[in-house]
C-alpha cells in the first residue's frame, strides 16, 4: 500500500472508532489476495461505511461483502489480463480455405 496521507489516516481513524476495523480489513484483503489496496479505494470504503453506518447492522458482515467484491474484481482483472496476453488473431485466410471458400464469420 502506498503511504496514506494525513487526511486518509484521520478518515481511517474515524472509521475505526465508528465500529469498522479498517486496518484489519485492509490486512485481510492484502493477505488473502496479495493485492494491496490503493489509498483511493480505502478512502472510498471508509466514506461509504461512514455514510451508511446507521443502516449497517453488522460492520464485519458489510466488510466481508466489500472484501468479496474487491477479491472478485481483482480475480476478474487478472483473468482479463491473462486472456489478452494469450489471445491470438484468427487466420481468416486459413479458415476460408478450411470452410470451402466461404467468408468466415458471415
Amino acid at each position: 500500500m502506498d503511504k496514506p496521507t494525513e487526511e486518509l489516516r484521520k478518515l481511517m481513524q474515524v472509521t475505526y472508532l465508528s465500529g469498522l476495523n479498517i486496518y484489519a480489513l485492509t490486512n485481510k484483503i492484502q493477505n488473502v489476495t496479495f493485492y494491496s489496496l490503493p489509498p483511493s479505494l480505502i478512502e472510498r470504503i471508509c466514506k461509504e461505511y461512514l455514510k451508511y453506518k446507521g443502516s449497517i447492522k453488522s460492520p464485519w458482515a458489510w466488510a466481508d461483502k466489500v472484501f468479496r467484491l474487491i477479491r472478485d474484481e481483482a480475480y476478474a482483472t487478472g483473468v482479463q489480463a491473462k486472456s489478452k496476453t494469450e489471445y491470438k488473431e484468427v487466420n481468416t485466410e486459413l479458415m476460408e480455405k478450411l470452410f470451402g471458400g466461404t467468408k468466415f464469420g458471415t
